[in-house]
């Protein structure tokens, strides 16, 4: 299976070194509440394409001999999708939802520095690939290649928060707790001295306190 987004490149393939799926995927087990598999339990994997381009997707491989691509999804605020996905179940309009969680990617250091591309994080919808929720962070210089860490506090099974940081050295949370997902908030953690950036998620864990 190759992503559509890139079947133009394999004319290249020839010609010099080319990125084509190159990010780390993540495999979950997710249950269907619509379309033709409704009721059903899906194993799902779903991966950026790091250097390869600017799209995130997914693909039913319950039956490993028979991958079914489900969907592919890009925005106009991505970047190179380097970010591994995170996955999670929250409420959204009164069901239970499987989502993931994927920062708004990296590009060349070289390119425009004001383009307002990579500066975003998105909740997507797993089963059709829809972007439920998008949060802008910091402001149009930011990037935001890291994976995202979820954390259920209360181990009900749901997000409760969902952390993350950028290349300005931002650790990030988002409030997930909340039924309604237009009451989710941002919230800025912490800030290092130098802007150091952060490439990769943060661990997370519970204390005493």
């Amino acid at each position: 299976i190759i992503p559509r987004n890139l079947l133009g490149k394999l004319r290249y393939i020839k010609d010099d070194h080319q990125f084509f799926v190159d990010s780390s995927p993540r495999a979950y087990d997710v249950f269907f509440r619509k379309g033709k598999k409704r009721g059903e339990w899906r194993t799902v994997l779903i991966s950026g394409q790091r250097g390869g381009g600017n799209y995130y997707f997914a693909v039913d491989i319950t039956d490993p001999n028979d991958p079914q691509i489900l969907w592919e999804r890009t925005d106009p605020q991505m970047g190179f999708t380097w970010s591994r996905p995170e996955i999670g179940r929250v409420k959204f309009k009164g069901e239970e939802k499987f989502v993931a969680f994927v920062g708004g990617g990296y590009t060349n250091p070289k390119e425009s520095k004001n383009d307002n591309i990579g500066n975003s994080f998105y909740v997507i919808d797993i089963e059709d690939g829809t972007i439920i929720k998008c949060f802008n962070v910091g402001d149009k210089t930011n990037r935001i290649p890291s994976g995202a860490t979820a954390f259920d506090k209360n181990l009900d099974g749901r997000v409760d928060a969902v952390y993350f940081g950028d290349l300005q050295g931002t650790l990030w949370k988002i409030d997930t707790s909340e039924d309604d997902i237009e009451k989710w908030k941002l919230f800025e953690l912490f800030k290092s001295e130098g802007a150091n950036p952060i490439f990769y998620p943060p661990a997370v864990t519970k204390n005493n306190q």
